[in-house]
């Protein structure tokens, strides 16, 4: 059957199922229907067979995963978030600064003094004694000053860090810099110190030193989330790489992108047959529809697996299946209506019977792609037999004695 034929076969169908539908006289449309898809498996069977030396089938399977992509969730709340109650130099500090500034003004105080003495008496041996002792004092003084200074801001620090964790196990190094108004190489050594003290008992930074986690659990569990970032990173590669491959494949063959726009048709196809299905109420028209979504199913993963039958599947489906879609949603719509009246079972009785030669066109579809099987096992048996027979294996020899 040509394109031509085809098409005109099509027009007519949607004309016999149009004037149906309008008219709601649905008594002639399953003898209609029945003869055209008759003489159309027929030309199927044919078109099959000559698609078998026509096209080449190609070993591609199209994987249509959805992202099953890992949803991780990054740590989550709440966890512990263990801190020190009494940070590491909150008392030593001030008393650091105490006595460091204290001891500069003394030094410094005790300096002037002696000068001054020094100055009246002239006396050179009490200012260098003087001096011996008070300038390495001066220097431990400025060291307890600078260092008590340092601790007291880490200190002041930590409680600012605190106050932005508000009770969180983990926060990016990021929102803590931002809080003190550092950038984030010092806020990660700040940090580091704080850890080594016991600010934070539990406390680690991550290998990137982007995130601060407060205990154990907070870290497991990034680590856990970071492990779903890197397998979802890896399922996208795989897929990326999957869709690049198969773009390539279909450059080269153009009969893998009609597989699939077949498949992805008929996909959307069955899932609007299954809709109308659990719509409709009564129980013989669900068994047939049941039947019909089995054997759609059937055909669309045969064809995914033999794209050599996917030119005369296309044309046959491209014509029953939307005119089935059709067929079954004007039941849907007169099941759902409140009052059956005789026209409407009348008309959903004809649909009935229609879905029943359907099914039987689409089944003889299916079965028509096993017929070079069923010949070559045919054809395998035969040369089994005769082979058996001329061994005198058969039982027929063994019937016989042999002779």
């Amino acid at each position: 059957m040509s394109k031509n034929d085809y098409s005109n076969l099509g027009e007519e169908i949607k004309s016999i199922v149009k004037e149906a539908i309008n008219s709601t006289d649905f008594k002639q449309l399953n003898k209609n229907i029945s003869n055209t898809v008759n003489s159309a498996l027929e030309e199927v069977k044919k078109g099959v067979q000559r698609g078998k030396a026509v096209w080449y089938e190609t070993s591609a399977r199209i994987d249509d995963e959805e992202e099953t992509e890992t949803e991780t969730q990054v740590v989550e709340r709440p966890l512990r978030a263990p801190v020190a109650k009494s940070p590491a130099g909150k008392i030593s500090s001030i008393i650091m600064m105490v006595l460091g500034y204290f001891g500069i003004g003394f030094s410094a105080f005790v300096l002037a003094a002696v000068g001054i003495a020094v100055g009246i008496s002239g006396s050179l041996i009490a200012m260098g004694v003087s001096m011996g002792v008070l300038i390495p004092l001066l220097i431990i003084c400025i060291i307890l000053a600078v260092t008590g200074t340092k601790s007291r801001g880490r200190v002041k620090r930590f409680y600012e860090y605190v106050r932005t964790l508000n009770g969180q196990a983990y926060i990016s190094v990021k929102q803590l810099a931002s809080s003190v108004g550092k950038n984030d190489k010092f806020v990660v050594k700040d940090l580091l110190r704080m850890i080594r003290s016991g600010m934070f008992p539990e406390g680690r930074i991550n290998d990137e030193k982007t995130y601060l986690l407060l205990s154990d659990e907070a870290y497991d569990a990034y680590e856990k989330y970071e492990e779903g970032v890197r397998l979802r990173e890896r399922e996208e590669r795989r897929l990326k790489e999957e869709v690049e491959r198969q773009q390539r494949m279909e450059a080269q063959n153009p009969i893998l992108k009609e597989t699939r726009l077949l498949i992805e048709e008929g996909k959307e196809s069955i899932e609007q047959i299954r809709e109308a299905n659990e719509a409709i109420s009564g129980e013989v028209i669900s068994q047939k529809l049941d039947r019909l979504e089995v054997i759609l199913c059937k055909i669309f993963e045969y064809v995914e697996n033999h794209t050599d039958e996917l030119p005369e599947t296309r044309k046959f489906m491209g014509y029953y299946l939307p005119t089935t879609l059709k067929l079954v949603n004007a039941y849907r719509e007169m099941d759902a209506e409140p009052i059956q009246g005789e026209n409407i079972r009348s008309a959903k009785h004809e649909i009935e019977e229609t879905l029943d030669t359907i099914n039987y066109a689409f089944e003889n579809l299916l079965d028509s792609f096993y017929q070079d099987k069923a010949m070559d096992i045919s054809t395998d048996i035969t040369v089994l037999e005769t082979m058996l027979a001329q061994e005198g294996l058969t039982e027929k020899d063994f019937n016989t004695g042999g002779k």
